[in-house]
């Protein structure tokens, strides 16, 4: 036993359970959320009344079938594990090794990653005293993780099932324990000729098989319509750069040509102020200062109008720009600077919605059912409970405009990928999608879920 707690003590899962930033094994929401899904899993698919957790470690998985009324226990060899179990469940977890031999039966055993920490030679004394036990065994060891110092008896899945299989136990390969890990396996006693296990196992591989080929098969088909896609929008985004570039050209022309105009007004200016400096020295020298002062007053004048003039067409040319840079429209940099502007056209937009909620409860229920929409968003459920009329003004003023399903059989943005003629259409509209599978694509049976 010292040997267990020099290997597997409070050093062994303070540190070496939590390397290579792995969380800490202790109650936590990530081991909370593990165990939680092994019991319910256990409870909902196996239902049994007494379970035993052989490698139990801190209990959890033995708290957690507790909690949901099985009469669990647990084992582990090491003292300090068993030490932190939870307070009331502590008699029934004690320390012992699986080697040591148990009279009692239970009606489900789990002995999860437990066994590749064991030497060598106990292996088939473990393996018996489990069959013992019960005749019913959920079981997972790692094949492949050969980089903990205390993996010292890691094999692969068929050299367990060949050990089982000494005693009468079989891989029940159509009990899916993959919520456990991708190795785990029930084995079940049961006496099987060899002709009904090799039908048993033929079936499994042939279902195996067929759900390989349809995932091969989708898969294809994926990648077809996906490159489909792309050369679509590849020649969508070559037909806007054939038509900006020549308005980009010609964006750069006109910048280039005003920067050479302001180049030649700062020329100006500077020459302008050489001049008023001349002048300024020349009106020193006139008697009538008066006189001076309004003959500068009008040459300044002159200069502010040129000035202006420039100014104006400079703000132009920065406004053409600001679009380029931005990527907005004339029309999205409009709705920006002008104040208002976002509100004639929300204005505008409003009539619409006021439009859409005059139409019948009926004319929607292609694309929308009150009560599947409030049960696929919990958020709208909790706010306007099943009230069918609340949740269809939300569906027409907000519910499209987020893409949002209405019924489980329309699915907008399906409808949007399988009809790219419509996206050349309405674009990013997406209200527009839902109205035309109502009033065309129903008839025209389009594929939209």
């Amino acid at each position: 036993m010292d040997h267990v707690e020099n290997n597997y003590g409070k050093k062994y899962y303070d540190s070496h359970l939590t390397q290579d930033g792995d969380v800490a094994y202790e109650h936590n929401e990530e081991w909370d959320a593990v165990f939680v899904s092994y019991a319910e899993n256990i409870i909902d698919r196996i239902h049994p009344k007494t379970v035993l957790d052989v490698g139990c470690a801190k209990g959890f998985l033995v708290e957690a079938l507790c909690d949901r009324g099985v009469d669990a226990f647990g084992i582990d060899s090491s003292e300090y594990a068993i030490s932190c179990v939870r307070e009331e469940l502590k008699e029934r977890c004690i320390v012992q090794s699986i080697v040591e031999s148990i009279d009692k039966k239970y009606d489900l055993v789990t002995c999860i990653e437990v066994l590749e920490h064991l030497d060598p030679a106990d292996i088939s004394v473990a393996i018996k005293n489990l069959c013992n036990m019960s005749d019913d065994i959920i079981f997972s060891s790692s094949p492949f993780d050969y980089g903990e110092d205390s993996h010292i008896s890691v094999h692969p899945v068929e050299f367990w099932a060949e050990q089982f299989a000494y005693h009468g136990f079989y891989h029940d390969v159509n009990f899916d324990c993959s919520f456990i890990a991708v190795q785990a396996m029930r084995f079940r006693k049961c006496k099987k000729t060899n002709a009904e296990l090799v039908r048993n196992y033929e079936n499994a591989l042939f279902q195996k098989h067929q759900e390989i080929v349809a995932t091969r098969h989708n898969y294809q088909i994926t990648s077809e319509q996906v490159n489909i896609y792309k050369d679509a929008y590849q020649k969508h985004v070559d037909m806007i750069n054939e038509e900006l570039n020549p308005k980009i050209l010609e964006l750069e022309a006109d910048i280039c040509k005003l920067k050479n105009e302001n180049r030649l007004l700062y020329e100006e200016r500077q020459n302008f102020e050489n001049l008023q400096n001349l002048f300024d020295e020349k009106i020193k020298r006139e008697v009538n200062l008066r006189k001076v002062y309004e003959m500068r007053a009008k040459e300044c004048d002159i200069y502010e109008r040129l000035a202006a003039h420039h100014q104006f067409e400079y703000q132009k040319a920065m406004v053409r720009l600001t679009c380029l840079e931005k990527g907005l429209t004339f029309k999205e940099l409009v709705k920006r600077w002008i104040p208002g502007y976002e509100n004639r056209v929300k204005k505008s937009q409003s009539k619409k919605i006021e439009q859409l909620l005059a139409k019948p409860y009926e004319y929607w229920e292609p694309v929308f059912d009150a009560e599947f929409y409030a049960e696929y968003y919990p958020d709208l459920l909790s706010a306007l409970g099943t009230n069918k009329k609340e949740l269809l003004n939300h569906f027409i003023c907000y519910g499209m405009n987020e893409g949002r399903k209405g019924c489980d059989q329309f699915d907008v943005a399906k409808y949007m990928m399988y009809n790219n003629d419509l996206v050349a259409v309405f674009g990013e509209n997406i209200i527009e999608y839902y109205l035309h599978y109502i009033d065309h694509g129903i008839k025209e049976k389009r594929i939209c879920y």
